[in-house]
C-alpha cells in the first residue's frame, strides 16, 4: 500500500501492539531464561494472534481504498496500522532467534532491515535492546519482495 516504503511503528504509548509486546516479552525472556522453549514460543504465537486480530480490527484494505479515494485521515491511520504491523513482525523475528536462527536474517531482509549478527548470533548489539517496540524506528527503509519463510516441502509419493 505504501509502494515498498517500510513505515515507522507508532511510539509505544499510541500503539496498542506494544502493550502486548511488552508482555509477551516478559513471558519470552522468563521462559528463555528457564530453558523453556515451548512455552517462549507460545508466548510468541500468542502475540502473532493478537498482531492478526489487529488486521482485523484495523481492516488494512478498507484504510488503502479510503486513502486512494483521497481521505488523508485514512492514509494516515493506514502509515500507523502498516508500521505497527511491521513492527510486531520485526520483533516476532528477532524474539525467535534464539530457536530458529536460520529465520530472523530472512525476516530481517525482508522487512528492509540489516541483520547484524554472524550465523553463531555473534557480533551484533544485545538482542534485549533490539527487542524494544520502535528500537529501529528512526531508520528509513524499503521493504523486499515478499518471499517464504518456510517454503513448502515436496513430498514425492514412495513408488514401490
Amino acid at each position: 500500500y505504501l509502494g515498498g516504503e517500510r513505515p515507522a511503528p507508532r511510539p509505544a504509548a499510541d500503539a496498542p501492539l506494544a502493550a502486548a509486546w511488552a508482555t509477551t516479552l516478559g513471558r519470552v525472556v522468563a521462559a528463555l531464561d528457564g530453558c523453556l522453549v515451548h512455552e517462549a514460543l507460545a508466548a510468541l504465537w500468542d502475540f502473532v494472534g493478537a498482531a492478526n486480530r489487529f488486521v482485523d480490527a484495523e481492516a488494512p484494505w478498507t484504510l488503502a481504498k479510503a486513502a486512494k479515494a483521497g481521505d488523508d485521515a485514512a492514509a494516515a491511520r493506514l502509515r500507523d496500522v502498516l508500521g505497527d504491523l511491521v513492527e510486531a513482525c520485526r520483533l516476532v523475528g528477532l524474539a525467535a532467534a534464539p530457536v530458529m536462527p536460520g529465520a530472523a536474517p530472512r525476516v530481517l531482509a525482508q522487512l528492509g532491515h540489516a541483520y547484524p549478527w554472524d550465523e553463531r548470533g555473534d557480533g551484533g548489539p544485545p538482542l534485549l535492546g533490539e527487542l524494544a517496540w520502535g528500537a529501529r524506528a528512526a531508520e528509513p527503509g524499503t521493504l523486499a519482495p515478499p518471499a517464504p519463510l518456510f517454503p513448502r516441502l515436496g513430498v514425492e509419493a514412495a513408488e514401490g
